[in-house]
């Protein structure tokens, strides 16, 4: 039983780590910038933990910089 409840324990930190680093990384895009902006907005309007989502932003992202930069 003990050793049941440290190995949940042990993935729900692996969890949280996970979930910081990524929410950590998506701050980077804050910095000034027309295309970090557009980002940051459409990154927030769409959902956290959807993938399509953040290939959608990333896209613009990309275009936004090879094109309008």
């Amino acid at each position: 039983m003990k050793k049941r409840i440290q190995k949940a324990i042990k993935r729900a930190a692996l969890v949280l780590l996970i979930l910081v680093l990524l929410f950590g990384l998506s701050s980077v895009f804050l910095e000034a910038g027309a295309c970090e902006a557009a980002f940051s907005v459409c990154w927030l309007e769409s959902s956290f933990m959807d993938v399509g989502g953040f290939v959608y932003c990333a896209n613009g992202y990309l275009f936004c910089k090879k094109y309008i930069e």
